[in-house]
């Protein structure tokens, strides 16, 4: 089949184009004003919570309430037990599905 002159390039002053470029800057507007306070809230939390990290932090256990200092060494031992538990249910599947 021959063309019939139609072209299939993009037109920049067409209504369309206009109409996409506009709401692309839109879109792009309401992404950076997201952004902001996002990174703002990261970088507040990276800045106070460096000064707190130590080996304590890892090895004691928490606090009981109303005291200050203690660390997170639960936290980590039940990460632990719970990944352990759930490779011991899962490799076996997995290595079972694979063969």
């Amino acid at each position: 089949m021959e063309s019939q002159g139609l072209s299939l390039k993009k037109k920049p002053t067409s209504p369309r184009s206009l109409f996409d470029s506009f709401w692309t800057g839109v879109a792009s507007l309401c992404m950076i004003i997201t952004l902001i306070p996002l990174f703002a809230v990261l970088a507040f939390v990276t800045v106070q919570g460096a000064s707190q990290i130590n080996l304590d932090l890892f090895t004691k256990l928490p606090p009981p309430p109303g005291l200050s200092d203690g660390g997170i060494a639960n936290a980590i031992i039940g990460t632990l037990v719970t990944v352990s538990i759930a490779t011991l249910i899962a490799a076996p599947f997995g290595v079972i599905s694979c063969g």
